[in-house]
């Protein structure tokens, strides 16, 4: 490769406590640098400033300095030639100075993260983990305790309740243990599925996403957990321009966000009610569309999309039925491969995805499966079985 860059540091939270120790320490080491006339690239690798110090640049770093200067990260880092990458970047950085002037370097420590503009406001994974905390000790002393004993019986189980990404953080919030519609049909008799429903909190410190808060949905049995991003529940606050009350909307927005969850149960209930039908999902453009998105980062993915590919309808449904047995963990394989439940639902199936994504592998492909997941659900609910 031309362009070199360190990987952003991956890591999950299991505790409440780990959560606020990550939050502090990137508080304290995230800085906001000014674009001056002398900076420049340097050696394929660093941003040199103008008393020649130099940092060091991440992918994720490299990847938005391109997107500010017009370029392709992907074309400039496959420029073979030693240095010609440092100096198409410094040509393009040269031919809009005052562009470039407006903008700040985001740095983690010595590594360059992001690149933002000029009136960009860092909203603080602290201040966000203090005001989780304020609204959780609030319901607390309001009587409604069912959120507070959701938070502790999740931190028994030792679930993560946090994932970092470099410098954007995750945060699971638990609201309500649900029993949905999927009835347990099996050898152990009947029964209902067990399911966590809450929030997700997310915020980045590296201007790549502003803090925004949505419906997530856990499942016990599995073990796994499910990024429901309709935007119908997604509340977002950006952190840029002047924004003297922005702790006050994020705390309004995280209580707007716990009333969401409502919503969630709904949508929980609809999808484990509907049957899994492989035909209906293989007639239906925008399934396949979405199940093959999701197939994109699994290991054996490319072999399951291409088959996808076929125009024959009942080849893809059959290849939508290998699928749920050959992907299946070892949670999730109790449902497909064996007598433990006889009856299989649009929710078992997403779920075949979910686990899977516990074993990709790198964290942000991990959240990219899981996301992808929520969208593919979105879609079966819809479906008319």
């Amino acid at each position: 490769m031309a362009l070199e860059g360190v990987r952003d540091e991956e890591e999950t939270l299991n505790t409440w406590e780990d959560v606020k120790y990550f939050a502090r320490s990137k508080d304290l080491s995230v800085r906001l640098w000014p674009c001056t006339p002398r900076m420049c690239v340097s050696e394929d690798k660093f941003i040199q400033t103008e008393d020649r110090e130099r940092v060091y640049v991440s992918d994720r770093g490299w990847s938005k300095l391109c997107s500010v200067l017009g370029c392709d990260y992907r074309t400039i880092d496959r420029i073979q030639s030693p240095g010609l990458a440092t100096k198409v970047l410094n040509d393009l950085w040269n031919q809009d100075r005052k562009k470039m002037s407006s903008r700040r370097i985001v740095v983690d420590g010595w590594t360059v993260v992001g690149i933002v503009g000029s009136r960009y406001q860092t909203y603080g994974h602290g201040r966000l983990v203090e005001a989780i905390d304020q609204m959780l000790v609030g319901r607390q002393g309001t009587g409604r305790s069912d959120i507070s004993n959701g938070w502790s019986q999740i931190q028994q189980r030792k679930k993560p309740i946090g994932r970092s990404v470099g410098t954007e953080l995750r945060i699971v919030l638990p609201r309500q243990r649900y029993a949905h519609s999927t009835y347990v049909e099996g050898s152990g008799g009947e029964a209902k599925d067990v399911s966590w429903v809450g929030i997700e909190a997310r915020n980045g410190l590296g201007g790549e996403c502003a803090v925004s808060f949505r419906t997530t949905v856990f499942r016990l049995v599995c073990a796994n957990g499910l990024v429901r991003p309709a935007a119908d529940y997604s509340r977002r606050v950006t952190h840029t321009g002047e924004q003297s009350k922005l702790d006050d909307r994020v705390k309004e927005l995280l209580g707007v966000a716990d009333e969401d969850v409502a919503a969630g149960v709904k949508w929980l209930d609809s999808l484990g009610s509907q049957e899994f039908d492989a035909r209906a999902i293989a007639a239906d453009r925008e399934s396949v569309a979405l199940l093959r998105r999701v197939l994109q980062d699994l290991e054996g993915g490319p072999t399951w999309i291409r088959r996808l590919a076929t125009s024959n309808e009942e080849v893809r449904a059959e290849t939508v039925r290998w699928m749920a047995n050959g992907l299946a963990g070892s949670r999730s394989g109790e449902v497909w491969r064996s007598d433990h439940r006889h009856n299989r639902t649009l929710w078992d199936f997403v779920n075949i995805f979910t686990e899977a994504a516990q074993q990709s592998g790198s964290l942000q492909k991990q959240l990219r499966i899981e996301e992808r997941a929520g969208h593919l659900a979105d879609r079966l609910v819809k479906l008319e079985t």
